[in-house]
Formats: C-alpha cells, sequence, structure tokens
C-alpha cells in the first residue's frame, strides 16, 4: 500500500508498506537448508520529476505523477528478527495505466545495513498498483 504526495512543484514524497518475498540457502560442511521468508518493510523516497512539463508540451499525459524522475528511498526492514534499513538513489518512471491503475520501474544504488554489517549494492522497485481516488 502506497501513498504519493506533493511538497512543490514537480516533487513528491512516497510512502509505503509492503510485503517482499525472500529465498535463502545456506550451505555448510555437508549440511543445507533453504526456505522462503516474507520480509515486511515501510519506505519513505523523496521523488523530483524532471520531465513533466516536456510530457504536458508533447500532450502526454502527467495526472498522478506520470513522467521520469530521480528519488532518494530509505527503507526500514524487519528480516527473521532483525532490523534492516536501506537507502539510495534511484532513477526511475511512472506511467497511468487506464483510468485508474499505473506502473513504475525504478533501478539504482544504495547501502544495506543488517545485522551490523553493511553492503553497497544494486537497488530496484518495480510495481503494478490501483488508485483508490
Amino acid at each position: 500500500m502506497q501513498g504519493e504526495i506533493t511538497i512543490g512543484i514537480y516533487k513528491t514524497l512516497l510512502l509505503e508498506a509492503s510485503a517482499g518475498i525472500g529465498y535463502q540457502y545456506y550451505s555448510s560442511d555437508g549440511y543445507s537448508s533453504s526456505k522462503f521468508t516474507v520480509i515486511p518493510a515501510f519506505t519513505a523516497q523523496y521523488r523530483y520529476y524532471s520531465n513533466l512539463e516536456q510530457r504536458r508540451q508533447k500532450n502526454k499525459i502527467t495526472d498522478n505523477y506520470s513522467g521520469t524522475y530521480i528519488g532518494i528511498p530509505a527503507t526500514v526492514f524487519f528480516n527473521a528478527g532483525n532490523v534492516g534499513f536501506t537507502a539510495g538513489i534511484m532513477g526511475g518512471f511512472q506511467r497511468q495505466l487506464g483510468r485508474k491503475g499505473f506502473w513504475n520501474i525504478s533501478f539504482g544504488a544504495g547501502n544495506q545495513w543488517l545485522d551490523g554489517s553493511s553492503d553497497f549494492g544494486f537497488i530496484s522497485d518495480m510495481s503494478l498498483g490501483l488508485m483508490l481516488n
């Protein structure tokens, strides 16, 4: 579930509660185990939409933040009783899908902190949504 609110010209704040599915595999000294896990998360993301005016001039849809953006996400997640945190920078685009739907895709780089360790890597988001208003 997410909501995106306008905080300035071409600027929004996205707030999201989600659940991801993870797969873990462990093998050591002849013993192996694997399991699927559900990972609840809460995200806040600042977005700056860079091409809304150009899309309007070309008579393209810009309703409901339909455009290209740069985002700075921060996510808190809960994995196997541990609390983790991810932050980074992303580039993405969101488009309206029909009258009440939207799709979004973004990619970037960020850092994750979990169990006292820190890892830098690739972050992404792909989603389909339905607007309730």
